[in-house]
């Protein structure tokens, strides 16, 4: 049904098809989320999405996913920074990235944050 509405309103020129993808995905994504304070704070950022999408088409989604990959890079979390080890990269902690790597193979420490005893001086 769905399908159907989308389709009709982008021949009918009352939306983007990148707006629908959008509200679509928002749609699915909603799903996923169990805590309810995680989903406030996504339906915001997904009305953002929608909006950007309908003013702005592919350009406005490029923007907003911009500024907001930019966010999160700069957000730290007690000193180390939120998408640690990804930015700033570290090929020693990418091991445990996408894949769970076992016990034995893990170091003994997380990321290093800023100001700490074990970093090199110069």
């Amino acid at each position: 049904g769905a399908l159907v509405m989308g389709q009709a309103a982008v021949t009918a020129g009352l939306v983007s098809p990148q707006m629908v993808i959008v509200v679509g995905l928002g749609a699915v994504a909603s799903f996923l989320i169990p805590d309810y304070s995680f989903v406030n704070a996504l339906r915001i950022l997904k009305f953002l999405f929608i909006i950007l999408a309908g003013a702005f088409g592919a350009f406005g989604l490029m923007m907003g996913y911009m500024v907001l990959g930019i966010h999160l890079t700069s957000l730290q979390s007690f000193g180390v920074p939120y998408t640690a080890p990804v930015t700033p990269f570290s090929l020693k902690d990418m091991k445990d990235v996408f894949f769970r790597a076992p016990w034995w193979a893990m170091g003994k420490q997380g990321p290093k944050k800023r100001g700490d005893d074990n970093e090199k001086k110069n």
